[in-house]
């Protein structure tokens, strides 16, 4: 009796070929839209991050009648927090917006369910554990995109967010030396905190809190924006001007948001481009993610009118505009 068998054929080389140059083809057709997918999800937590942030600020304001303050002078009393009673004894307890150094990212901590590590006090320190909370990373104080280290050098945890402090200012809380028409005020003589009734142009039309400008290359650094955290004061690591640095407003230019691959011009006078920081910016593509006053969150482009950035950070200067959409 005879058997027969069905030959067996494997593939050829031109046929193995093919089927690699299709398969990555298929990758490169999807690997894209693989990553607009991360980077959108990416974006809508960012945005989220804001929105709870906006919500603190209203927590914050619903008990004081006020928002919460930009701190004061950002080297007072070596940067430590301002307590009550003074000299410190083992009841004295942070004060608050009115008289506390460390500014709003430490201010809102009770509104964002962190009210453990703002009132965290060691009285055996001699900074009364001031440190413990500098190393601390707050979740929600960054942005998924960027993906920087959250403590720089061991030292102090950082923020990539800044407050809206108006149209021009700098570190020094002497006066005249801001422009005092943002949300963000600080805590110094000539300065007053901000209420609502404060915000003349309307809450839907001011912006509160938007993505800190921080150019690439400096991540995961110590350096003139990031050299101390999140916990400061009045000062670049927390807040930012819809013009920068300046001392006057007749160096006031508009600087709008910069993307993190833009390198920022190595010069504090706002009038030749953004300097070390008290800047918007961001490692997303086209635009930082915002929250207004009212509370609604926004995706505002790299493109903005300079006109309409400018409006948008001065809570009372009779401006109205139109967001593009």
């Amino acid at each position: 009796m005879s058997r027969s068998f069905a030959s067996s054929r494997g593939f050829t080389l031109v046929e193995l070929l093919v089927v690699i140059t299709i398969i990555g083809i298929l990758m490169a057709l999807l690997l894209p839209a693989v990553q607009a997918a991360r980077e959108s999800a990416r974006r809508g937590q960012c945005l989220n991050n804001l929105k709870q942030i906006g919500l603190a600020f209203h927590g914050h304001h619903n008990v004081y009648n006020y928002f919460p303050s930009g701190g004061g002078n950002c080297c007072a009393a070596a940067g430590y927090r301002t307590f009550s009673p003074m000299p410190f004894t083992s009841s004295s307890t942070p004060t608050n917006y009115t008289t506390q150094v460390w500014g709003w990212c430490y201010q809102i901590l009770p509104y964002i369910e962190q009210t453990a590590l703002w009132s965290y006090v060691n009285p055996a320190a001699a900074d009364h554990g001031d440190q413990v909370i500098r190393q601390t990373p707050v979740i929600g104080y960054y942005c998924p995109t960027r993906a920087r280290q959250k403590v720089i050098d061991g030292s102090f945890a950082v923020t990539d967010y800044v407050g809206n402090a108006g149209s021009w200012g700098q570190t020094n809380t002497s006066f005249p030396g801001a422009s005092l028409d943002g949300v963000l005020t600080p805590v110094a003589a000539g300065a007053s905190p901000v209420s609502f009734a404060d915000i003349t142009d309307g809450s839907s039309n001011t912006l509160l809190v938007g993505e800190m400008g921080y150019y690439k290359d400096w991540y995961d650094t110590s350096n003139c924006i990031d050299d101390q955290g999140w916990m400061t004061s009045w000062d670049n690591d927390i807040v930012a001007f819809s013009g920068g640095g300046v001392g006057s407003r007749s160096n006031y230019v508009p600087v709008t948001p910069v993307p993190d691959e833009q390198i920022p011009a190595n010069t504090t006078n706002w009038s030749e481009g953004a300097g070390c920081g008290w800047y918007f910016g961001s490692a997303h593509s086209g635009g930082i993610c915002s929250v207004f006053c009212d509370g609604s969150t926004h995706f505002l482009s790299f493109n903005i009118d300079p006109n309409t950035w400018q409006y948008l950070c001065s809570r009372n200067d009779g401006h109205s505009f139109t967001l593009p959409p």
